[in-house]
């Protein structure tokens, strides 16, 4: 098993177009190091033994993903496809202001199945929540998807004007609508998002900690108490429960410590980077697994 990872990561003289201005394009990472990205993920996929990192090196690699197919339903088969599900479960467990009542005639998605699966051979999944309600996903990194054997799933109509129950959820409800087809390891179940998704993501990780294993919030974070400004000591940033004091339950924050690592990536250039800071330390103080990477 590999050795805990370092409070902050310092890229150096890596790329640093981590963000931009509003509104965060995922464009905008680019320059951003692949093989940075998979120190991180490895990081975030730490209680996952080596062994289900990716397919074993003597199996012949699958066909090149091509572009992205239509078909309604998902096929276990390499590539992008864009899909509605027959159904959308709620899972066992859930919070009590999430309804879970998606209907999948008006739900549509965008799923990845890296190049690196194998029939009968259990996979990671990541859920991306988009800033905008736009149905896109982070192609850049299909590399790191194949390194990392990880279903990729976003939902359109998830940007940061809808319902917080809505961008966490159906990610849940999809995650488990996939399991009936490719087989996924609860152990290594991720939600991520950019900016407001990126808030969107750690909520999840505060609501959902028996769901998701692992949180990259990229340009935003999120919180379950108000915490301190460092810059400013006589102010707070709001957290989950300063607008619902019953959103994030104790017994979620203490599974939340045992079960789920919290990444932040920031830059020079975003907004979100004092936040993230203090988003940091508060996480850190907390005792909850957190890694910076600035």
């Amino acid at each position: 098993m590999a050795q805990p990872p370092p409070a902050v990561i310092h890229l150096g003289a890596q790329p640093r177009k981590l963000s931009g201005l509003c509104p965060i394009q995922i464009s905008q990472f680019a320059s951003l190091s692949v093989a940075v990205l998979s120190a991180l993920f490895a990081a975030v996929l730490l209680h996952a033994e080596d062994a289900d990192k990716g397919a074993p090196t003597n199996t012949p690699p699958a066909e090149a993903a091509g572009p992205v197919k239509t078909d309604q339903k998902l096929q276990a088969i390499p590539g992008w496809q864009s899909i509605r599900f027959d159904k959308l479960p709620a899972p066992e467990k859930k919070p009590k202001w999430f309804s879970y009542r998606f209907d999948p005639s008006k739900e549509k998605f965008l799923v990845y199945v890296p190049k690196t699966y194998r029939a009968g051979q259990p996979c990671g999944i990541l859920g991306w929540i988009n800033a905008e309600d736009s149905l896109e996903a982070p192609k850049k990194f299909e590399p790191l998807f194949d390194e990392f054997r990880l279903i990729v799933v976003a939902a359109g109509g998830c940007g940061n004007t809808q319902w917080l129950e809505r961008r966490v959820g159906l990610l849940v409800s999809a995650a488990l609508e996939i399991s009936k087809t490719i087989p996924i390891d609860p152990k290594r179940r991720i939600l991520s998002g950019i900016s407001g998704g990126g808030k969107a993501a750690a909520l999840g990780g505060f609501v959902h900690p028996e769901f998701w294993s692992g949180i990259i919030s990229w340009c935003g974070g999120n919180y379950y108490e108000d915490y301190p400004v460092a810059k400013q000591p006589d102010l707070v940033r709001f957290g989950i429960n300063h607008y619902n004091s019953n959103a994030v339950t104790d017994a979620n924050v203490d599974e939340a410590r045992k079960n789920v690592r919290f990444v932040l990536l920031t830059g020079p250039q975003d907004f979100n980077l004092d936040e993230s800071h203090d988003l940091e330390t508060a996480l850190k103080q907390d005792g909850m697994s957190v890694l910076l990477v600035e």
